[in-house]
């Protein structure tokens, strides 16, 4: 009412001044998988089964969906694998299209010191597998005594337009995940309609400590995406001890780190994880009784059955800028 009694009794001047009146709160869209104790994804579920809170506070589900949806993908490779981990991984490269279909679109990209965008999004499948196929994986830099310099490429398809960019990140000992994976979601951060924006890293997990982007910052820029992190981990036996960092990503996105010791676990991941991500459930929701003048928000998901895993990103930035980070 004294909104309106300004609107009658004031001058154009005075109307102007006025407040704007706050945004209406947008859908906030989440995929979910849901698995049994054996590690199986469970498809039969229905909108009452699910519970869904922001802040604490339960929302109603305004949107709920068990249907397919197509993948905006990058597929992020470790260039700097030890030898037989790297041959490892060479041999299997091609299996990563078969999870791929029409719908989606799919980029490459590598990382040591430097990350890489090996091609751009290619929704032809057949194209796909070539240019996996072409790609060349190096050797470790510690396997070169230490050097950072990288060893020249050999592609199999010189002819080949140049990739569109290389940046350079600043290295040390290890490699610059950090900055490999905030770089991979700088190419998603186009809208991507009703694809489901995943990023696929295959690593043994070693992390520089001199990445310019710091977690928080990089997973800041993941969440305001809604971008789901999955890893593969190229070595069990030492990976494990050093996993916690594609552990958080993973977790905190809604997405899981697989492990392989050969290269039929490699093949068997990459389809898991294309099925995971293409059939999760879809919830969203309108957010009612949380503070909106926060900029992270909180989400937790709830299932009314008992002895099942849910992986579901854990919140969502109103802004993208990595000024501050998750809590």
């Amino acid at each position: 009412m004294l909104v309106l009694a300004a609107l009658l009794a004031g001058s154009p001047a005075d109307i102007q001044n006025l407040p704007a009146p706050p945004a209406e709160p947008a859908l906030v869209v989440v995929p979910v998988t849901v698995k049994t104790a054996d590690g199986e994804f469970l498809y039969e579920l229905r909108r009452e089964d699910f519970r869904i809170l922001e802040d604490d506070v339960e929302q109603e589900i305004a949107l709920f969906s068990a249907e397919p949806r197509p993948l905006k993908a990058v597929v992020l490779l470790d260039n700097a694998l030890r030898p037989r981990q790297a041959e490892m991984v060479q041999q299997s490269l091609g299996a990563i299209a078969g999870g791929f279909g029409p719908f989606d679109h799919v980029a490459l990209a590598s990382f040591e010191f430097s990350f890489r965008q090996e091609s751009d999004f290619l929704s032809d499948n057949d194209r796909l597998y070539e240019r996996l196929r072409a790609l060349k994986l190096s050797a470790e830099a510690a396997e070169r005594g230490g050097s950072q310099t990288r060893p020249p490429r050999v592609d199999a398809n010189p002819g080949a337009a140049p990739p569109p960019r290389r940046i350079g990140l600043l290295g040390g000992e290890g490699k610059n995940l950090h900055d490999a994976i905030y770089e991979a979601a700088r190419l998603l951060q186009e809208p991507a309609a009703e694809q489901r924006k995943i990023i696929l890293v295959i690593t043994d997990g070693a992390v520089s400590r001199e990445s310019r982007m710091p977690f928080d910052h990089v997973l800041r820029e993941l969440l305001h995406q809604g971008i789901t992190v999955y890893a593969v981990g190229t070595n069990p036996g030492l990976l494990r001890g050093r996993a916690e960092v594609l552990e958080r990503y993973a977790a905190r996105t809604g997405g899981e780190v697989f492990y392989a010791e050969n290269r039929a676990a490699l093949e068997s991941a990459y389809g898991r994880i294309t099925e995971q991500a293409r059939y999760a459930y879809t919830l969203g929701y309108v957010p009612r009784k949380t503070d909106r003048t926060r900029d992270y928000h909180a989400i937790e998901v709830r299932v009314r059955r008992p002895n099942l895993t849910v992986l579901a990103r854990e919140g969502y930035f109103l802004s993208g800028a990595a000024g501050s980070s998750a809590p």
